[in-house]
């Protein structure tokens, strides 16, 4: 049964995220937005709604390792696994001038994370905080990014919608529905194949319910970069891991306090790599426009991450 919620979730995911791309694309054109933007907020939102999932039900449950696993866990996929596999298959142009601070964004937002985890709980006050500084990236890419509409960026931002926007919305809602329950089979067949072999929880969590969780900004990220939508992928998985940390957080932190024992000791390994993968990422964009994201650095993330959860498996770290 658990190889058979696998296969359907794969099925889920990539569908979710093909007619995401589309409609998210056909929004942009109607409003003129770029794609970056849609790729920060309607794009990242959809494709972190399984961390949400999974997180609020994981710590409402008491599964709190789960909540914060999760999300440490897609962090570090996000960025060395999807960004990785995207720049492999195709290399990574960066065209956006505001990248540092989309990076910066998503970089304090960890650190206050860590910070406030480091007493083994976020209260709700934390929680709320991590929530307002996300809606405030969200206001901050709306009202800049607009500028960048047709004149900053790609000719092809300009090409007239060629869907309604009623059915590109109706579309949105759901591809994020089918992303989220993907998402949930997938996390459920990995876990039952896990757990069967007596993993423990904390290895669960960031390894294979947050590579099952990633799958939706996987299969995204890939069809937005064989599409050419450059700025949809890289865009999605910087937006995706701040709304990891602000939403899903945020929101779960804010429902019920997230505690947990001896965070540091227990995931201090986990709070390195995800900060090395994140300063990496900053210098392989540097210059901070017209960069490239070659296949070989996208090599190097891939080995970095194989290595990390071989590591994990094996009990080394």
């Amino acid at each position: 049964m658990s190889i058979f919620y696998l296969l359907l979730g794969f099925v889920l995911v990539v569908f979710g995220g093909k007619y995401l791309v589309n409609s998210s694309v056909q929004i942009a054109r109607h409003y003129q937005l770029s794609s970056m933007v849609v790729g920060l907020t309607v794009v990242a939102f959809g494709t972190s709604a399984p961390e949400l999932w999974v997180s609020f039900g994981a710590n409402m449950t008491g599964h709190s390792d789960i909540a914060i696993g999760n999300v440490l866990g897609s962090n570090i996929a996000n960025i060395a696994l999807v960004l990785a596999c995207v720049a492999v298959i195709y290399p990574i142009q960066i065209v956006s001038k505001t990248i540092l601070r989309d990076w910066l964004f998503m970089f304090v937002l960890m650190a206050l994370a860590l910070l406030f985890l480091s007493n083994n709980t976020l209260s709700r006050i934390e929680a709320g905080i991590l929530f307002l500084i996300l809606l405030g990236f969200i206001y901050v890419s709306l009202t800049s990014k607009k500028a960048e509409s047709c004149d900053d960026t790609k000719e092809d931002e300009c090409i007239p919608p060629t869907m309604t926007l009623w059915k590109a919305i109706v579309l949105v809602f759901l591809s994020c529905i089918t992303l989220s329950f993907g998402s949930d089979f997938l996390v459920r067949g990995a876990s039952g194949i896990a757990l069967y072999f007596g993993v423990d929880e904390r290895i669960i969590s960031i390894s294979l319910i947050a590579f099952g969780t990633s799958i939706p900004e996987l299969s995204t990220s890939i069809i937005a970069a064989i599409r050419k939508e450059m700025d949809i992928s890289v865009g999605n998985i910087i937006g995706s891991n701040i709304f990891n940390i602000g939403a899903v957080f945020g929101i779960t932190g804010l429902a019920k306090p997230i505690e947990t024992a001896d965070f540091i000791s227990r995931y201090s390994v986990d709070m390195i790599m995800v900060t090395v993968v994140s300063i990496v990422l900053l210098l392989f964009i540097v210059p901070l426009y017209k960069a490239k994201v070659t296949r070989i650095k996208g090599a190097l993330y891939l080995a970095l991450y194989s290595i990390y959860i071989a590591a994990l498996f094996f009990n080394i770290i």
